[in-house]
């Protein structure tokens, strides 16, 4: 998992910016052939641009299928033009709201992590919700987020 430079052009705009890429290689899946059950478990992607400067970006699941190729959780910052792996990292979904069917869509979490020896906490909640495609027992949709970053006796706002 990583970052990469990325260039949108959009109706007649240039959008400068980074592209977050995640590879997972797994031998023999066939989501033609086979079923994936709980394939995606509590996926969350939390993206997030640090007021200031730099990106946070947080990968959080409890889907067994990708545990072995990416762990349950996992984050790095881009800081000075460098990924840098956010240690010790632990995130909490503190509060949820109920989608269609037994669904529930994430809308606070709380969290933290360890940068070059130095610890940092976040609080991040949803401004914004897209529902993509809501299913009875789990659903896709994309968020606006928003909250603050803590670090070195500091606060600066998250937004992503």
């Amino acid at each position: 998992m990583g970052s990469a430079p990325g260039i949108l052009e959009w109706k007649g705009r240039t959008l400068k910016g980074r592209v977050i890429y995640e590879y997972r290689h797994m031998m023999g899946f066939n989501r033609l052939t086979r079923r994936y059950p709980g394939m995606w478990k509590d996926s969350h992607g939390l993206y997030a641009w640090v007021e200031g400067g730099g990106y946070r970006y947080i990968h959080h699941q409890h889907g067994e299928l990708f545990k072995p190729l990416v762990g349950e959780l996992v984050g790095f910052a881009f800081l000075d033009g460098t990924d840098v792996a956010l240690e010790d990292l632990h995130v909490e979904v503190l509060e949820t709201q109920q989608a269609k069917g037994t669904n529930r869509w994430p809308i606070h979490w709380q969290g933290g992590w360890t940068m070059h020896t130095k610890p940092a906490t976040f609080d991040l909640r949803l401004s914004e919700l897209e529902v993509i495609s809501n299913w009875v027992v789990s659903g896709f949709a994309m968020s606006i987020i928003s909250g603050e970053l803590s670090a070195g006796g500091r606060k600066k706002a998250l937004y992503g």
